[in-house]
């Protein structure tokens, strides 16, 4: 089913799909080894090694000589407790739009998944919040692709944010 922008009600903003991998792999040691293991998960995929996790992930890059559109490839250098004091800046500027544009990516850390995980909340753990946002949008959980939004909103309101879900082409990985 083709969506046109005319199609889908005022409150989505148009989406573009670009094809390529969603890759998210865990206990990775070094950018050349998230490049090693991005490679044998995505044959034949050109990936771009990108360094800004606070920054406006751009749009797709133009392809080179009629090849695909290059992928850009993310590795976290920091901590986990970097990563955790970096958490909202990293949500709301660099993950929510990446996901948001339905972008290719392949991300790397150096901790293990269950920083991302849901945990019990305490007093003073906003920042828990927030990765537990970013786990959430990278298995897959973000917003609907436009079709689904509007036929969504054709069938009345949702029950809770939390109570869809959506397919996903993420692959997460662990060492």
């Amino acid at each position: 089913m083709h969506v046109t922008v005319r199609d889908m009600p005022p409150t989505v903003p148009p989406v573009r799909r670009a094809d390529g991998p969603h890759l998210v792999f865990f206990g990775v040691d070094s950018r050349r080894e998230l490049r090693r293991r991005a490679a044998a998960a995505a044959r034949g995929v050109r990936f771009v090694p990108r360094r800004a996790w606070t920054e406006d992930p751009g749009t797709p890059r133009r392809p080179l000589l009629g090849g695909g559109p290059p992928v850009g490839l993310w590795y976290w250098r920091g901590t986990a407790d970097d990563f955790v004091a970096q958490a909202s800046q990293v949500l709301l500027h660099f993950i929510h739009p990446l996901i948001a544009r339905r972008l290719p990516f392949c991300l790397g850390f150096p901790f293990g998944p269950e920083v991302l995980e849901p945990t019990s909340l305490t007093i003073c753990t906003e920042a828990t919040l927030d990765l537990e946002d970013i786990g959430r949008l990278l298995r897959g959980a973000g917003p609907p692709p436009p079709a689904a939004a509007s036929r969504r909103a054709a069938s009345g309101p949702r029950r809770s944010a939390h109570s869809s879900r959506s397919t996903s082409q993420s692959v997460l990985r662990s060492s």
